[in-house]
């Protein structure tokens, strides 16, 4: 960070993150005996913490152009992180011999190697805050944005087993946060505050789920 005027200052970072993917998902098939759809089997992928990682940066300013008036901004960039995940199929009977033995046959065996990647969206914040009655009082309000758009798709793909792979489509929307806040100093101890803060998801209604955190 850096001091540019009495009233601004500057600041700026990288960021490094690790991350752990875990996905799970039912695969189904038509039982040929009674033509009910049914879930045969259960597919679980995992990626180790250590082997996963992204670089990222962020970036932000602060202006006072007065002594009780604040302003700020800060945006952090989006980061990108390539998986290397393992799956592992394992299968769920039905009770029919014949059918079972049949979809047994078809099932990978151990552990499958497959790749993913994800982009956590960039994001960037501007608020305002305002000192009062001598400074006990205090309001502040932000606006944040969230690059949603970065996560349109989630692709898995089986190394040797391109057949198996998925395609999701995602289709989510940047959004805004609003938020707002008060603070009132009874005692240079003692202070209360109170807030309000209106959060959209960047998730259609279409695809609700919890892959991401936003769920």
């Amino acid at each position: 960070s850096y001091r540019l005027l009495p009233s601004l200052s500057i600041a700026a970072g990288a960021v490094f993150r690790l991350s752990k993917v875990m996905l799970e998902r039912n695969q189904a098939a038509i039982n040929p005996f009674t033509n009910a759809f049914l879930d045969v089997a259960h597919v679980k992928l995992n990626s180790d913490l250590l082997d996963n990682s992204g670089w990222g940066w962020n970036a932000a300013l602060m202006f006072k152009p007065v002594d009780n008036l604040t302003f700020g901004f800060s945006f952090r960039s989006k980061v990108r992180i390539d998986y290397d995940l393992t799956a592992k199929f394992t299968q769920r009977t039905s009770g029919n011999a014949a059918f079972d033995a049949a979809v047994a046959a078809s099932l990978p065996s151990g552990n499958n190697p497959a790749t993913t990647s994800i982009e956590f969206p960039a994001s960037a914040n501007v608020g305002a805050a305002v000192t009062l009655l001598d400074k006990a009082l205090t309001v502040s309000a932000q606006a944040d944005w969230t690059q949603w758009t970065s996560f349109k798709t989630l692709d898995v793909v089986f190394t040797n087993l391109p057949a198996l792979g998925i395609h999701r489509v995602n289709d989510w929307k940047n959004v805004w946060a609003y938020r707002g806040g008060i603070e009132y100093k009874v005692t240079k101890t003692v202070a209360v505050r109170a807030g309000y803060y209106y959060d959209k998801t960047g998730q259609p209604l279409i695809d609700a789920g919890p892959i991401l955190s936003d769920s």
